[in-house]
């Protein structure tokens, strides 16, 4: 299987949607991100345990140990109901987590983030 490049995500938490949008303006007067191999996600504490429940996060960890499983065999490990897991592998991979690749007619999930930094 092919090897997914490695990317960074920074979590930058804001307080609210006007802060938000100051550090967005801010950071796209300045040119964006650090480079092409990083991704900046905005989040106010709210949308954090949103994007970030345990369940999602013991998927990440999974990918992490285990990174050629496909969608049937994570969500057997996990103990999750196969349409939960799918939800969020999809929407993992929206935010740019994650990527999914298909072999014949597996789903293979492939995390692309090699480091996620909080900055408060």
């Amino acid at each position: 299987m092919e090897e997914v490049p490695a990317r960074r995500v920074i979590l930058k938490s804001v307080a609210s949607e006007a802060e938000k949008q100051t550090v967005l303006k801010s950071l796209l007067k300045k040119g964006g991100a650090g480079g092409d191999d990083e991704t900046i996600l905005l989040l106010t504490p709210e949308e954090f345990s949103k994007v970030f429940t345990p369940e999602r996060i013991r998927l990440l960890k999974l990918l992490k140990d285990k990174p050629d499983l496909p969608v049937n065999e994570i969500s057997k490990s996990l103990k999750r109901r196969r349409e939960a897991v799918s939800r969020d592998i999809r929407f993992l991979e929206g935010i740019g987590l994650i990527k999914l690749e298909k072999h014949a007619r597996l789903r293979v999930p492939k995390q692309v983030v090699q480091d996620i930094t909080i900055r408060l």
